[in-house]
């Protein structure tokens, strides 16, 4: 099974993919799915804090707030950009119930907010 990536999709600006990624992993964890395995990124990260119920939406929270080589989210990311798609990333991104919006970066101890 492929894994998501939700940087690599940030970065191919694949929202819709990203959107049918998360709409997934809702419905499987509604539905009592209890396993996420192969539907996340194995990429390294540091992540710290917790997920929306169950495995899956723990995954989710996972991959939402994985962070890249500079310690980026892809709220991050989001936030620094000024075309107008970057709002439907924005929107995708803040109805994800586990997405912690107060991270900081590695780089300069900057939270998402403060971009």
């Amino acid at each position: 099974m492929a894994t998501t990536d939700l940087h690599a999709l940030y970065a191919n600006r694949s929202l819709g993919k990203a959107r049918a990624f998360l709409s997934n992993a809702r419905q499987a964890n509604a539905s009592g799915g209890s396993t996420a395995s192969g539907l996340l990124s194995r990429s390294p990260g540091s992540y710290s804090g917790g997920g929306g119920g169950g495995v899956v939406g723990h995954a989710v929270g996972v991959e939402v707030n994985r962070r890249d080589h500079l310690g980026r989210t892809v709220l991050h990311l989001v936030s620094n950009e000024v075309d107008d798609w970057a709002v439907d990333w924005l929107v995708l991104l803040v109805g994800v119930g586990s997405l912690q919006v107060n991270l900081q970066d590695t780089e300069s101890g900057w939270g998402a907010l403060h971009r």
